[in-house]
């Protein structure tokens, strides 16, 4: 149970750290886009699940609205 847990806060810390970087490197308009190719472009669906929590982050983070 607790690693379960541990992977579930890694990935939350994962997924906010790459958030804030597309925001650092792409600003608020594009990095969410950035993000949402990404998940699209991804080679499996781990990758890409990933890029969508990303994309889902950032949108949080910049008051948009998440439509997926």
């Amino acid at each position: 149970m607790l690693g379960w847990l541990k992977r579930r806060r890694e990935t939350r810390r994962l997924v906010q750290v790459a958030a804030e970087s597309l925001l650092r490197d792409y600003g608020a308009d594009d990095a969410r886009l950035v993000a949402r190719v990404r998940a699209r472009n991804a080679r499996d669906r781990q990758r890409a699940a990933h890029w969508r929590r990303v994309a889902r982050a950032v949108a949080r983070m910049t008051g948009k609205i998440v439509d997926y």
